[in-house]
């Protein structure tokens, strides 16, 4: 992927302070611009995230994007974006508000004319200091 990250390690997939991260990938029937139309929008997961129940941004400009995604459980964390490339992704760091902060990567591919793949990564906050066998997904 031709995507750099403010954070390389997440294109290299190695771990951060020796935390494994989680990563998953979906192949969707739209242009990587059409998915990442979507994106750019304010409040975007509530249009697909299923356990959503609202998402808002307190800032959405060029340079400054912040939100806030209510889970149905009623947690509240605050997403701060460090890193947003058109059509092919964007970084974040996501957690309560005070507290330790998980680093997400978000990344989209075109694969043909029509078809893409978006590929979430997450370095969990959790798991931070754990023995890297205690911290490494099942």
């Amino acid at each position: 992927m031709s995507y750099t990250s403010l954070r390389p390690e997440i294109q290299k997939n190695e771990p951060i302070h020796g935390v494994a991260p989680v990563s998953s990938s979906l192949r969707l029937r739209s242009s990587a611009e059409e998915v990442f139309e979507v994106l750019d929008e304010p409040g975007h997961l509530e249009r697909f995230h299923p356990y959503c129940r609202n998402n808002y941004s307190t800032s959405w400009e060029r340079n400054d994007r912040q939100d806030v995604l209510t889970y149905l459980n009623g947690l509240t964390y605050v997403r701060n974006f460090i890193s947003w490339r058109r059509h092919a992704g964007f970084d974040l760091l996501i957690g309560e508000v005070g507290q330790r902060q998980s680093l997400v990567g978000w990344r989209l591919e075109q694969i043909g004319s029509s078809a893409s793949e978006l590929t979430i990564t997450v370095y969990p906050h959790l798991l931070q200091g754990l023995p890297a066998i205690a911290s490494y997904p099942l």
